[in-house]
């Protein structure tokens, strides 16, 4: 596993031939970088610009295997998109996640 810190909150971690981005906002991985990876899930707490930047909605075309998890309270959404409430545990492709109460808006993934 490893993990990356990019800018502010944003977060990757590379595990088991997948990548998984947090709270992508200004720097991040390089969109290069996809091809290398089966799956990219792209998680977003909450719609503040600092967690959420629109540029992560052109991943999936990119990538073909890009799934995306938004907290509730993002009103931009994609088709491949699932939304998560505090409380909730869902299943994306084979990754389970849980959404927690943020200290801050929106959830916390678990």
């Amino acid at each position: 596993m490893k993990v990356n810190y990019h800018f502010h909150s944003g977060v990757s971690v590379e595990a088991d031939g997948s990548l998984f981005i947090f709270d992508y906002y200004k720097k991040g991985p390089d969109d290069s970088i996809f091809g290398n990876f089966e799956f990219v899930y792209v998680f977003a707490s909450h719609g503040h610009r600092d967690h959420f930047d629109k540029k992560i909605l052109e991943w999936e075309e990119i990538h073909d295997n890009v799934r995306y998890v938004f907290s509730y309270d993002i009103p931009v959404q994609s088709g491949t998109a699932t939304v998560v409430r505090p409380g909730e545990s869902i299943r994306v492709g084979s990754v389970g996640v849980s959404a927690l109460k943020s200290t801050d808006e929106g959830v916390a993934f678990v």
